[in-house]
């Protein structure tokens, strides 16, 4: 019997402006937040399947820290559910948003707020990902909800490696 090849477990080394985030004082919550609202009525385990599927194929949805890694934990983020009656949709302030992400258990969740309009909120933890990768990790969220095929963000290069890998190619 032949073994299989164990697939290599994704992973990138903290950037230097990324330790920046890890300075955060206790209290004080600096984790990205990306609300989306809707009609209808989205059912929690459909939202935590596509959340499991889209986190698969865009790994940096459950980094953790190790040492001076990011590193794949395996583990889905967590969905919470929770009534809208107690949301502040104004000012978007609830307890459920004030929530300190540790980057050493998980760095990323997501929020069902039950009620009109239904809302999802998509939390990230600043060092693992910025606005944008947060908003193409949710936009693979929604395509495993309409059962569309998920595309995969693995790209291992840290902010300073793409910039410098840009700026290579355009000769500067």
């Amino acid at each position: 019997m032949v073994a299989k090849p164990v697939p290599e477990t994704y992973c990138r080394p903290i950037a230097p402006d990324e330790w920046t985030r890890f300075s955060t004082p206790s209290g004080l919550t600096l984790e990205l937040q990306l609300c989306v609202e809707g009609d209808g009525v989205l059912d929690p385990g459909a939202l935590s399947a596509a959340v499991a599927e889209a986190s698969r194929a865009c790994p940096g949805a459950r980094l953790v820290r190790r040492g001076r890694r990011w590193v794949d934990s395996g583990t889905t983020p967590v969905v919470k559910v929770a009534e809208a009656a107690g949301f502040d949709r104004i000012e978007l302030n609830s307890p459920l948003l004030r929530h300190q992400m540790s980057c050493y258990r998980s760095s990323c969740e997501v929020v069902l707020l039950r009620g009109a309009p239904t809302t999802v909120i998509f939390r990230a933890h600043p060092g693992v990902m910025d606005a944008q990768g947060l908003m193409l990790w949710q936009r693979q969220v929604f395509r495993a909800l309409r059962g569309e095929i998920v595309e995969g963000a693995t790209s291992r290069l840290t902010r300073d490696e793409a910039m410098a890998e840009i700026a290579a190619r355009l000769g500067i």
